[in-house]
């Protein structure tokens, strides 16, 4: 600890009381356990009372999360709190005020329904930023709110982020960045105004009580830009605190990362529309720059992903991975980074840039494998700490790499390249994530899989510091009364030349037999878009795939082809411009190795997947490979026309650029479809891939006179599919399938049957799959009862 008392110092909040404490790791440790020393300085305290922040009427508040600003002064709670879409929410924010124990509603609320949109303290001081109707605010507590931006529409976003730049590049509900002296604020501003409207009707506007459709149907109304369509524009602006103008900085293309790495210089990243360019801009903006209209910045560096490969190009991915070090103590004055980027072979790795102007990085680590996340940067001990997809893609391990000691540039040019250093047992398959102390004393690893999770605290200037937070007893011993699937991780080769490694995770039923005296359906789970993972060492015990592998004795495998992640560029890229060819290929290439299996009944395989898994699914089932007798393809795009502009164009281009791309990689039908069993499933509300998608497929299926499918719409439902008890039931179509064209899972060797109707078949397994569930429960009930 030192002199430094804000060491592992956390904040939790009581369930019961509502209440929010302050504690140190050191005395949870020996609240919880007993043992080891309080370190001095640490202890436990009260922060918060939840019975002392009240509303305008003195009622107790009903919060949901909390921001404590810097000085630790104040405290936002966040009320009222609805969803939009994936990130997007909209709530009412209030102020605490901790010496006065008042709290005051923030932008003249409350408002109902809810009109904030995002929020958050400067890093310095007590200033914050908030969104309200699409303008952008700041406010010193006890002042009044400053609105920085006065446009904001239903088609201007100021500081938040529309549908597309959500969806496809920030992951996030806000599109605004402090800077690291919180004196300064750099904001997006998107403008949808050329943006095509997307409508869709919603047929029962309660989201929970069924049975009251309306004679005369709403509608939801989005902008939403497909391939080829008109995008937002988008420009960029800054605007200093103490000052009103703003200044504009970039006005064109995709603007995808925006990174201040000191208190007066932002990188500013933009690509080309479809995301094959990128420049690198760097801004250097003094009080008085800000007073002007706008400044432009000096290109620091150039990518082109066209020429990255000899396969014929790829793309450049929308992350935001910067990690500034001279932002942590201003006193450096240093404008040093961290980001990670692809090497010259192809696999990303942690980059080490000097300032913001280097052109060139330092890798900081090498090799064919990929670091998947930056988690904490110390620059006190010159270490990085970061998540690897190693040794094998399938799993996530923590790792520790020195640092270049920034305030020396000889130290950097002398840098050597040393092999990373495990925090975790790389011997043991594992997948894990970590959270780190600011000040890099602690930090709480959690292990994910493959078996029971478990959550720690571990020291790191103290190796022997360990606090188990949650080790999940009471659910281990619980599940020795269960039987479980197991899983068993491996690689095939598949292509013409069996040079393309397919990732696959097999989920086998617990009482699994590989003699091959038992036959077994195979269910093949794919997603397969470009940079995506299915293939992980994940705790999934209540997953619907343990379910058909327990109580249906089905197998389940997931396959990541070419397209998917952590194999490096060059395979993730090979989908360009021709999405669901490669991973068709790939997928179908797999299941002609497993079918070899001797435990495998060739008879029953199929494929499901969701998304763009509905839509490779769709894409297996047309190739008619004769390697699946049926397909379950949910929410799947059928046309790429008919999604949205940046994702597509990212891998596809232009449909102006690319016409024979777009046609090979849409859903067509072909004899696949009449030799395989097929079954398609949709929201009718889906946001995300609209409904048009399976309309197009029913219409091409009717005109094919394709009659051997089922479809089944879900009344309202968006993308996830669960309005109205929606998502349990889209599952029992699914399992109806199954068992209808399947029966029970394993299956003895035996004669070939005589032919039969399909009413025959079908009541023939319905009763084998009622002795089967009747079986498995006395098998259940015998292991309950401590006979196993």
């Amino acid at each position: 600890r030192g002199s430094d008392p804000d060491v592992g110092v956390f904040t939790h909040v009581d369930p019961v009381t509502h209440d929010i404490i302050v504690q140190d790791v050191t005395h949870l440790r020996k609240e919880k356990t007993g043992k080891g020393e309080v370190a001095k300085g640490g202890g436990k305290v009260t922060y918060v009372k939840g019975d002392d922040v009240l509303d305008n009427h003195g009622m107790k508040l009903k919060w949901t999360d909390f921001l404590i600003s810097p000085d630790m002064m104040f405290v936002l709670f966040i009320t009222d709190r609805s969803h939009q879409w994936r990130y997007s929410t909209r709530f009412n924010l209030w102020l605490y005020d901790l010496t006065t124990k008042k709290t005051v509603p923030i932008g003249g609320g409350p408002h109902y329904p809810a009109k904030t949109s995002a929020a958050s303290w400067a890093p310095k001081g007590n200033f914050l930023a908030y969104v309200q109707d699409n303008d952008l605010y700041t406010q010193e507590p006890g002042g009044q709110p400053h609105r920085i931006t006065k446009d904001g529409t239903r088609d201007i976003f100021n500081a938040v982020p529309d549908w597309v730049y959500e969806e496809e590049v920030f992951n996030s509900e806000s599109v605004y960045w402090w800077s690291p002296s919180g004196t300064k604020l750099a904001y997006l501003r998107l403008d949808e105004t050329a943006v095509s409207v997307y409508s869709f009707p919603i047929y029962n506007p309660d989201k929970w009580t069924t049975g009251l459709t309306t004679p005369y149907l709403t509608s939801t109304s989005m902008k939403y830009p497909k391939a080829g369509f008109p995008n937002p524009t988008v420009s960029a602006h800054v605007v200093d605190v103490a000052a009103t103008p703003s200044l504009n900085l970039q006005k064109e293309r995709l603007i995808t990362e925006v990174t201040w790495t000191g208190a007066d210089e932002v990188l500013l990243r933009e690509t080309n529309r479809v995301s094959d360019r990128a420049r690198l801009l760097r801004f250097v903006l003094s009080s008085e720059a800000i007073l002007g209209k706008s400044v432009t910045g000096s290109v620091v560096r150039r990518d082109d992903g066209r020429t990255k490969l000899h396969l014929g190009g790829g793309w450049i991915t929308a992350f935001q991975e910067k990690q500034p070090l001279g932002a942590m103590d201003l006193a450096l004055q240093s404008t040093a980074y961290l980001d990670i980027l692809p090497t010259k072979g192809g696999f990303r790795h942690l980059a080490f840039f000097a300032n913001s102007s280097v052109e060139q990085p330092l890798f900081i680590t090498q090799g064919e494998w990929e670091v998947d996340q930056l988690l904490h940067a110390d620059l006190k001990r010159q270490r990085a700490y970061f998540l690897a997809a190693s040794p094998t893609p399938s799993q996530r391990h923590v790792y520790l790499v020195g640092l270049p000691d920034i305030t020396s540039q000889q130290t950097v040019s002398r840098y050597r390249i040393r092999p990373p250093i495990p925090l975790t047992d790389i011997h043991k398959p594992g997948w894990h994530s970590a959270s780190f102390d600011p000040k890099g004393a602690y930090y709480i690893l959690t292990k994910q899989g493959p078996d029971v999770p478990s959550v720690r605290v571990l020291g790191l200037d103290d190796p022997k510091f360990e606090l188990v937070l949650q080790d999940n007893a009471d659910l281990r011993k619980t599940l020795t009364r269960y039987v479980a699937p197991s899983n068993v991780f491996y690689t095939i080769e598949v292509g013409d030349k069996k040079d393309v490694i397919v990732s696959v995770r097999e989920i086998r039923p617990h009482d699994f037999d590989a003699s091959g005296q038992t036959r077994y359906p195979v269910l093949v789970n794919v997603y397969g878009g470009p940079n995506s993972q299915t293939v992980k060492s994940e705790f999934d015990l209540a997953g619907w795939h343990t379910y058909l592998a327990t109580s249906l004795g089905y197998i389940v495998i997931n396959i990541d082809g070419r397209g998917t992640g952590f194999r490096g560029r060059q395979y993730r890229c090979r989908v360009t411009n021709r999405l669901g060819v490669y991973e068709t290929d790939d997928v179908v290439d797999a299941m002609r190795e497993i079918r070899k299996l001797p435990y495998v009944d060739e008879s029953r395989t199929g494929i499901w997947g969701w998304s763009y898994g509905g839509y490779l699914t769709s894409k297996v089932i047309q190739a008619d490979s004769g390697m699946f007798g049926l397909g379950m393809a949910v929410a799947p795009v059928s046309k790429w026309e008919f999604y949205d502009s940046i994702y597509t164009e990212r891998y596809m281009k232009m449909p102006s650029q690319n016409r024979a791309g777009y046609a090979n990689s849409s859903v067509m039908i072909s004899d696949g479809f009449r030799h395989a069993r097929y079954l398609l499933a949709q929201g009718s509300g889906d946001d995300n891939v609209h409904f048009e998608s399976s309309a197009h497929l029913l219409d091409i299926l009717t005109k094919a006179q394709i009659r051997n499918f089922q479809f089944r719409m879900f009344t309202d439902s968006a993308h996830s599919i669960s309005v109205r008890g929606a998502y349990r039931e889209l599952h029992e179509f699914l399992i109806r399938f199954l068992v209808l064209n399947w029966g029970p899972g394993g299956l003895r060797k035996r004669s070939i049957e005589a032919r039969m109707s399909d009413e025959e078949r079908q009541k023939r397994d319905m009763e084998w799959v009622r002795r089967e569930a009747a079986a498995r429960a006395k098998e259940k009930r015998r292991a309950s009862a401590g006979d196993l």
